[in-house]
Formats: structure tokens, C-alpha cells, sequence
């Protein structure tokens, strides 16, 4: 934890240099503004099934997933740029969701949270095109705990594209909000060589009083050494407010793999509910499915995959800034799929505990 904080610390430093310090002086043109923000999640996270402080999970997951040590999550540094017509927004980060979910992009990239520019095209306020490194367009988690109604991720957040780089043409009419992407692949920053291929997402969405509805895609290829593997992906989710206080969140991913000849299916589902009792106090539980039989997402299992989750929060804000989280999460398989380094064996459940504390500061 000491060497990651001292990464921090080193890309903090360089990345207000990159900025000319104009973010802490609050040296802001009149033409455009800069804005700072500062998002820090460390956890720790136990295993109630064993005395000791073994791994009883699954390999895939990117989000919380070291046991037994307290950890940074997530500690990034955003500058973003706004005037009538451009934006841009860069941000580094380092952390335990970094050295996994990135570790295969090239070691320059490894670090990169996002960083793309926009443009607004024929003077309209509602027509952007942006291009660079950015968050995923599926999906309603992100990579930033505090954000979030619980404080691990879902399944099938975790197992979908957290970022993305390409090209992005974004528009919006009163409440409907529509974009178009040309992508580097699934979850990908690097482009090989010998990656010809088409890499397209799409986005719909509808912005109502008290609810929110959403409909992502994406096309493409999913292992750019064999051509004939593409991937059609659907992710269709709602989000509604019941009141100032309760909220809902129902989910549905759906994805189809042609591999040669055969065909490989997926799927995903969540129920999320988030209750705030003041304050100061709120609590949330969620409810998750996901079936991956043939090992096209869950890889590490080495068996067909069929999951059921459980999980409840319990939330106390210390501040506007401060944010303390505890959960407790169950995850079941039909098949024995979570390693046990203990045991060196398979069993067919797991059971954590986590503790988080986040912070968000922006000027």
C-alpha cells in the first residue's frame, strides 16, 4: 500500500504540473474553466468463510478484489476543461483496479483513468464528437466507489467494460440522449496491428422526472488474433426514484460470441434498492444473476459458470466528502468455481466482508 501511495503522490504532483498549477491558484480565464477533482477509495476486505486471510473468490473481478490487506481501490486526479465549444477531461490513477483491469494494455496506458477532447459540431449545443480515452458507455457503475449505490461493483459491471477509446458523436433532444461510437475493441486502448476490424457501440437513453432509462450496444471483435470471433452485446437497464430517499435499480446484460461455427451465449442480471434514512445513514442491498456456461467472460473458473449474488450496505456520511461503507457479500454457484488457496480446492461459495472509506475533493 506504501509503494501505491507513493505512485500517487508522484503522479499527483505530475499531472498539476502538466495543468500549470492554474487548478490550485484558481487561475480560470475568461473564457474557459478548469476543475480538480480528487476521488481516494481504501478498503479491506475479509474472507468469513476461513480463519485465515486466503483468497476464496474468483480471478476475474477488478473491483475490491484483494483480500486480507488494506488496500487502495481507486486514487485518481481528473483535470477537465470546459468553453462554449470544447472539452476535456484527463485523469491517472493508481490502485489495486489499475494493476488488474489494465494489466493487459501497454505499460504507458496502465495508469491512464481517462482523457479524451471534445468538440461541438455546427454550433449546436447538443451535438458533441470526442475522441480519446473514456469512461465505458455500458453500464451504470463506474470505476469510482462513491459514485455508486453499493460498494463492490455487480457482476456484471465487473464483468463489462469499465473504459473505452475511439470515437464518440453524442446528441441530445429535450429528454432523449443518443450516441454513436467507433472503438478500439472490447475494453481496449491498444490497437493491434493486425486488429482490421469494425469495433461500433451505440447508446440510447431517456432522462424522465423520476425515471431513467438506458440502452447500450456494442459490435465487434473480441480476440484480435482470430477474425471470425465477434461479440454482440446488449446492456438495458432503468433507474427509478421512488422518493427523495429510495431509489431503484433494475439491470439486464445480454451477449452473444460467434466463434467459427458455434455460437455462445451469456447473460447478467442485478436488482439494486438504495434507502437513505438521513443524512447521515442510508442502507442498500442488491440481488444478481449471471450464467456464463460457456466460459466466455468467467475465464478463471475453468468450469461452466452459474452465479447467484446477495449483498448489503450499510453507508454513514461523515461529510459531503467522506464517505463509510461497509458490505457484506454472498456469491453461490451451481458448479464449485471459487479457489480455495487454502484447501488448493474448489467450493461453490463465497462469502466477504469489506470496509471502505472514499473521498472526493474538487475545487
Amino acid at each position: 500500500m506504501i509503494l501505491i501511495l507513493k505512485d500517487f503522490i508522484g503522479y499527483l504532483f505530475l499531472f498539476l504540473w502538466i495543468c500549470n498549477v492554474k487548478l490550485l491558484n484558481c487561475q480560470i480565464d475568461s473564457v474557459g474553466k478548469w476543475n480538480l477533482l480528487m476521488n481516494c477509495d481504501i478498503y479491506l476486505s475479509k474472507n468469513l468463510l476461513t480463519t485465515q486471510n486466503i483468497n476464496l473468490g474468483l480471478d476475474d473481478l477488478v473491483s475490491h478484489h484483494k483480500l486480507g490487506e488494506l488496500s487502495v481501490n481507486t486514487a485518481i486526479v481528473t483535470a477537465e476543461y470546459t468553453e462554449d465549444r470544447v472539452r476535456f477531461s484527463g485523469g491517472l490513477g493508481v490502485g489495486s483496479y489499475f494493476l488488474k483491469n489494465l494489466s493487459n494494455e501497454p505499460v504507458g496506458f496502465r495508469n491512464v483513468f481517462q482523457c479524451y477532447g471534445g468538440v461541438q459540431l455546427f454550433n449546436s449545443k447538443s451535438l458533441w464528437l470526442d475522441a480519446g480515452i473514456m469512461p465505458s458507455h455500458i453500464g451504470y457503475e463506474s470505476a469510482i466507489s462513491m459514485d455508486q449505490p453499493t460498494l463492490t461493483r455487480s457482476l456484471v459491471s465487473d464483468f463489462s467494460p469499465y473504459y473505452e477509446a475511439g470515437l464518440k458523436l453524442s446528441g441530445k433532444y429535450k429528454r432523449i440522449s443518443a450516441s454513436v461510437l467507433q472503438l478500439n475493441g472490447w475494453q481496449r486502448i491498444w490497437r493491434k496491428q493486425n486488429d482490421a476490424g469494425l469495433h461500433l457501440g451505440s447508446q440510447l437513453n431517456y432522462q424522465g422526472d423520476k425515471l431513467f432509462l438506458n440502452y447500450s450496444g456494442y459490435y465487434g471483435g473480441i480476440n484480435q488474433e482470430v477474425e471470425l470471433e465477434r461479440r454482440i452485446f446488449h446492456n438495458i437497464y432503468g433507474v427509478y426514484s421512488v422518493s427523495e430517499h429510495m431509489k431503484i435499480w433494475l439491470l439486464f446484460d445480454f451477449g452473444h460470441d460467434d466463434v467459427g461455427v458455434n455460437a455462445k451465449d451469456w447473460w447478467g442480471s442485478a436488482a439494486v434498492i438504495q434507502y437513505k434514512i438521513n443524512d447521515l445513514f442510508g442502507v442498500s442491498g442488491r440481488f444478481e444473476r449471471f450464467k456464463d456456461l460457456d466460459n466466455r467472460i468467467i475465464i478463471s473458473s475453468g468450469s461452466s459458470a452459474d452465479l447467484t449474488g446477495f449483498s448489503l450496505n450499510v453507508d454513514y456520511s461523515f461529510s459531503e466528502k467522506v464517505l463509510i461503507r461497509a458490505e457484506v457479500k454472498q456469491l453461490s454457484s451451481t458448479k464449485p468455481i471459487f479457489y480455495n488457496q487454502q484447501s488448493l480446492t474448489f467450493t461453490s461459495s463465497s462469502i466477504l466482508a469489506i470496509g471502505s472509506i472514499a473521498w472526493k475533493i474538487t475545487n
